[in-house]
């Protein structure tokens, strides 16, 4: 099933109809991926995380899914979003899974046509914390 380029991609996320905006990061470019509430347009959640160490194809996105985050990467797989490569990558006490972009993705969101609006979130930042519990 191909999505239009307009047409809005929506998952139900703890209750609540929310669309996907993909953005990039600030830092590096890679691809940020946020939830915002539909009724509302306000963000429910980021869920990437940008961790620049991590060697990433253009296609591929780290998913957050830990924490408040619990779910969202089946969720997202199951509407066809994203697809788990397999790979998972340590940070501090949790795993984050490696996902590629599914092709359903409007090609304009692979071209580059993206919002830079997210700002880089430090993991080195995360690293410190991580380090003093």
């Amino acid at each position: 099933m191909s999505r239009q380029s307009k047409e809005p991609i929506t998952v139900d996320f703890l209750g609540q109809e929310c669309v996907i905006q993909l953005d990039r990061y600030r830092n590096g470019g890679r691809v940020a991926m946020t939830l915002l509430i539909k009724e509302t347009g306000e963000e429910m959640t980021v869920a990437t995380v940008n961790v620049p160490e991590i060697p990433l194809k253009p296609d591929e996105v780290l998913i957050k899914d830990y924490s408040e985050n619990e779910g969202l990467l089946k969720i997202l797989e199951d509407a066809r979003i994203v697809r788990a490569t397999g790979t998972s990558y340590q940070s501090g006490y949790v795993k984050i899974p490696k996902c590629m972009l599914s092709p359903d993705i409007p090609e304009r969101f692979r071209e580059g046509d993206l919002l830079e609006r997210v700002p880089a979130r430090s993991h080195e930042k995360s690293k410190e914390q991580d380090r003093e519990i």
